[in-house]
């Protein structure tokens, strides 16, 4: 499953670049700080499976990307705040990591794309 990352905070990514690297038929494909530019960089490459995005952004919103984003592919929001929990449900996410999170919560939650 091909993966893109979205966060504007460097080490957010470079924890799920870890991350996703340890499970195996995962790879990512593309990352970005920058909401705008990685919708326009998941457009281009056309072959992206799964995005993991941030809510609170800069430039755009975790749910705006969301809404822009092709029907198939599954999102994951990664952020610090639990009160986007709710939204995000009613957006048909497959998951939600609330930062920090733990290698064995991000395995369940990878694990379980599968079944979405």
């Amino acid at each position: 499953m091909n993966c893109y990352l979205i966060d504007d905070e460097p080490h957010a990514i470079r924890l799920l670049t870890d991350y996703i690297s340890r499970i195996k038929g995962f790879d990512v494909v593309g990352s970005n700080l920058n909401a705008k530019l990685a919708l326009s960089e998941i457009h281009d490459l056309n072959n992206v499976d799964l995005v993991f995005t941030d809510i609170n952004m800069p430039d755009l919103s975790g749910f705006d990307v969301i809404e822009q984003l092709p029907d198939h592919i599954k999102v994951v929001v990664n952020t610090i705040d639990s009160s986007y929990r709710q939204e995000a449900n009613k957006m048909h996410v497959a998951g939600f990591l609330l930062k920090p999170f733990e290698f064995s919560t991000f395995q369940k939650i990878m694990l379980g794309l599968n079944d979405k």
